[in-house]
């Protein structure tokens, strides 16, 4: 019995440290944002063939994402200091309950602001789309025929 609960026990700790890495993230210093880069790139050229986008029509598209991601950047850093203050104050012995609530709000204000930036960015894209690649747009890649 007592060598069953320990195999038992070896396997579950096994386990653990097994897994345990894939909760950690991707061990890198920048974690997944290091790879929002390649992952926005990859579903811009998949978002372009997808759409059947003119040379034109390509060139803004492009310009406009990249135009959103000079905008967003400072203030999703501004969003992230924020959580950091956040966590720290929630650390301290003593709540500063004033400041809790004024860090929440500048949260959910900078991520309105961030809501903003993106329906712009729909806007603008929409704009310069024909109405056969707004359909397509709006279906989505897993809703086509």
């Amino acid at each position: 019995m007592k060598h069953t609960r320990m195999i038992s026990m070896v396997t579950i700790i096994g386990t653990l440290l097994a897994v345990s890495p894939a909760f950690a993230g991707n061990g890198g210093p920048r974690g997944f944002h290091g790879r929002q880069d390649k992952f926005n790139e990859k579903w811009l050229d998949h978002a372009v063939k997808g759409l059947e986008l003119t040379p034109d029509q390509e060139a803004t598209f492009r310009s406009l994402h990249a135009d959103h991601k000079t905008s967003a950047a400072p203030i999703r850093e501004k969003v992230k200091a924020l959580r950091s203050e956040m966590r720290e104050t929630w650390q301290e012995p003593e709540l500063d309950e004033g400041n809790i609530m004024e860090i929440s709000r500048e949260i959910h204000r900078l991520k309105a602001e961030l809501a903003e930036l993106r329906i712009s960015l729909r806007i603008d894209i929409h704009k310069i789309l024909t109405p056969e690649q707004r359909d397509r747009l709006a279906q989505g890649p897993g809703r086509r025929g």
